[in-house]
């Protein structure tokens, strides 16, 4: 058995991670590429990695059809089959992810490709199919698909959907910035145009990193300054300092940096002029006769230690022979790809420094560039985390079981928060599939729109063990979490939240919710798309095989063809209940509608009316966390016949997940509607739970717990206490995988130093 199929039997393969990633993935190209060893090119091409450290993100800079794998399957392994009569022989990566989410496995893994310079015997790489700016439309054979054809004509804000005419296997359509475009860029565009990456490519992407994370044993880590870029920092330590400050790893780190006389003191702010001479002593010149370009040490010993994600112009290149590669590109959205591969949950709305005062201005993902860095909300904090969450929880109506503002009194499910003004921005606490959504216009009475999102909750431990003889037993991966098991489901609910002036239900608009506004683009995109197939027979002059042109997926999926009209009938419907105020359901995933997906900090919008007594209004939000069957380890199962209370001299447990009917379940009687109106609720918007369980217990594949219960029976849990434990739960599984160790070598326990994530606020 060959070396590398031996160390893979040690680890651990993620079986739910894989069966997600099963549905966009193919190894047609890697079952051939293996079969032709023989063709291979020599050298390190293809042998063993021993150590996965990195992922690298690259951009292939050519069109994005599923069709150009072909071409690494030709530099591997032909034809020709003589590898020194190739193009760039065993040039390219691990994986390819083209533009409609298929993820291609190029190789047996872990192996060596030649993709990332000095970074390969230890860097996985994923080529992204996108053109960057090369061959802009209207070139190219590009044509609009809109009536104006105007290049800055746009068709959503800041951007232009285009159709090749190219003879492509399939139909292929992108989006291209225009004159406009203000969206998420590494620096401002200009003239310049670059095609988007793709909905489908981020998602395709997601699953594969959380894959690979876990298959390799990598922290789902990423820089603070993910658009950094090597060339850029030769001789920039300040950039330096913060990547490295925010690092997990700055540790060990320091220890490899001191041949250069840099030490951890030299990190603090009033040493960063020492910092700064030391770093520059490092900048090793152009040199051609060891083939190197100008480069700086400092920098490029980061990449021995850094475990996580980075582009390939991050890391760079040191040779002349090479390029930087200005890969994945100004228009990588790294934030929103952190933010899917993460399991973190956030807290719905943010607090100044002070920890009183609620901040009102949008968090600056939406319009990040190369200075904007990466954060983490949950943790994060300039003072002591645990003052943090206690500032949060004050600002939850009542404590323990008691619920004292939310619309139902005390035995509403909490959480409320009164945030004491209007306007405050709302964000989705965590990665998830919208499954129910209402934006009523209320008025200056309680808001009533709601999201209700269901989210995949992976916590159950590692149980494997390892016997010592005379021992005895020991678990082998103590803290870890087991990704071979299938997730629980839980939701959470979003309600009280404002409908904010501006927002449509058919243009995309700064003033709608970021899943809102992917809807509107998918929607636009079949509305032109099937325009053209459906405007005559020859169907836009593209041959109906692309049409039906269908990707790669277990279970079967749907033709591209087939994909648009889907989605065109299913989103039409959904918009049309959203705009009417009424509540609409997500998809069902019965009839291969693309799922609407919620994601982890998306804006959700400003929090609303949650009371009204006389001439007192109070503005903020509902936050509520329950699941059908799910009981969290470390909470308590108690039962309740009112809503969220106990009977009198019940113990209380700590941390309680009550069982109950839910309010949103229940159609108000004549004296509650009569209180309901009295503090400004529209009693007819209370009962909403019908339509939105409904569509859980048609999922052809949602087990039995994560199906809402008809009736509205559910296990109900204090948001914050949740979302402490899970996250507590998920940092513990990932702190192992950065594998920070002392100066003596061993390895540094998270406990008790290392209780939450380093802090990324330098």
């Amino acid at each position: 058995m060959p070396l590398f199929e031996l160390v893979l039997e040690r680890l651990a393969m993620p079986t739910s991670l894989q069966t997600r990633l099963a549905t966009v993935f193919s190894d047609d190209p890697q079952t051939r590429v293996m079969a032709g060893v023989a063709n291979w090119r020599p050298g390190s091409f293809g042998t063993f990695m021993p150590d996965v450290r990195s992922v690298v993100v690259h951009v292939t800079g050519g069109f994005p059809p599923r069709e150009r794998v072909e071409e690494f399957v030709k530099r591997y392994v032909g034809p020709p089959a003589d590898w020194e009569k190739r193009d760039d022989p065993g040039i390219g990566t691990q994986y390819f992810v083209p533009g409609d989410g298929t993820v291609f496995g190029l190789i047996n893994m872990p192996s060596i490709t030649l993709h990332g310079n000095h970074t390969n015997n230890w860097a996985i790489g994923v080529e992204t199919g996108n053109l960057s700016e090369s061959s802009p439309p209207p070139g190219s054979r590009w044509a609009s698909l809109a009536a104006n054809a105007d290049q800055n004509a746009d068709d959503v804000p800041g951007a232009k959907l285009w159709i090749s005419h190219r003879a492509f296997r399939e139909v292929v359509v992108s989006w291209w910035t225009t004159r406009t475009y203000a969206g998420p860029a590494r620096e401002a565009l200009g003239d310049r145009r670059y095609m988007l990456f793709t909905e489908q490519q981020y998602r395709g992407w997601a699953l594969l990193a959380r894959f690979l994370c876990e298959r390799h044993d990598l922290p789902r880590n990423f820089p603070l300054l993910p658009h950094a870029r090597r060339e850029r920092t030769v001789d920039n330590s300040a950039t330096f300092r913060r990547l490295a400050l925010a690092d997990e790893r700055f540790p060990v780190l320091v220890r490899a940096l001191a041949a250069h006389h840099i030490h951890e003191a030299l990190f603090e702010s009033a040493n960063a002029a020492t910092l700064e001479a030391r770093y520059d002593a490092a900048i090793q010149p152009r040199n051609m006769a060891t083939n190197t370009r100008e480069h700086n040490r400092v920098w490029t010993a980061l990449f021995d230690v850094y475990r996580g994600f980075h582009g390939h112009g991050f890391s760079g290149s040191n040779t002349l022979n090479s390029s930087d590669h200005d890969c994945p590109g100004p228009l990588f959205d790294w934030h929103r790809f952190a933010r899917e591969v993460w399991d973190w949950w956030w807290y719905p709305f943010d607090l100044s420094d002070d920890l009183v005062t609620v901040v009102t201005a949008r968090r600056p993902e939406r319009r990040a560039d190369g200075t904007t860095p990466l954060r983490e909300y949950y943790f994060e904090s300039t003072r002591d985390f645990d003052a943090k969450d206690r500032a949060y929880t004050l600002l939850a109506a009542g404590s323990g079981l008691r619920s004292s503002n939310g619309i139902f009194g005390d035995i509403s499910s909490p959480s409320t928060f009164n945030l004491g003004t209007a306007g405050v921005p709302i964000y989705a606490p965590a990665n998830g599939e919208l499954v129910a959504a209402r934006f009523p216009n209320t008025g200056d009475e309680v808001s009533m729109a709601f999201v209700l999102v269901r989210h995949e909750i992976f916590h159950l431990p590692d149980t494997l063990s390892v016997e010592i003889e005379g021992v005895g037993s020991f678990p082998a991966n103590p803290g870890r979490i087991d990704y071979d098991q299938e997730p629980t489901y839980v939701y959470s609910l979003i309600i009280h939240l404002a409908r904010p002036d501006g927002m449509s239900f058919t243009e995309v608009t700064d003033s709608n919710p970021c899943w809102l506004n992917r809807v509107l683009i998918r929607k636009k995109e079949c509305d032109l798309v099937l325009a053209l197939y459906d405007a005559s027979a020859a169907h836009g002059g593209i041959e109906q095989a692309a049409w039906d042109s269908r990707p790669p997926g277990t279970p079967r999926r749907p033709t591209v063809l087939e994909s648009w009209r889907t989605d065109a009938v299913a989103l039409l419907f959904f918009l049309e209940r959203l705009r009417a105020g009424d509540v609409a359901v997500g998809a069902s995933g019965r009839n291969n509608e693309t799922p609407i997906r919620v994601l982890l900090g998306d804006f959700l919008g400003h929090a609303g009316v949650i009371r009204k007594e006389g001439t007192m209004v109070l503005h903020g939000i509902g936050l509520e966390t329950f699941g059908s069957g799910f009981v969290p380890p470390a909470f308590q199962s108690v039962a309740s016949a009112s809503g969220w209370s106990l009977p009198a001299g019940t113990p209380m447990p700590m941390l309680p997940a009550v069982f109950y009917q839910s309010e949103w379940s229940k159609a108000p009687s004549a004296e509650e509607r009569t209180r309901l109106q009295g503090i400004g609720v529209n009693p007819d918007l209370v009962n909403w739970w019908g339509d939105a369980s409904l569509v859980t217990r048609l999922h052809p594949t949602l087990p039995g717990h994560g199906q809402l219960n008809a009736a509205g029976f559910a296990f109900h849990y204090e948001p914050l206490k949740f979302m402490r434990w899970l996250n507590e739960t998920t940092w513990a599984s990932e702190w192992p995988k950065y594998k920070v160790t002392d100066a003596a070598g061993a390895a540094v326990p998270q406990l008790p130093d290392h209780p939450r994530p380093r802090a990324r606020n330098v």
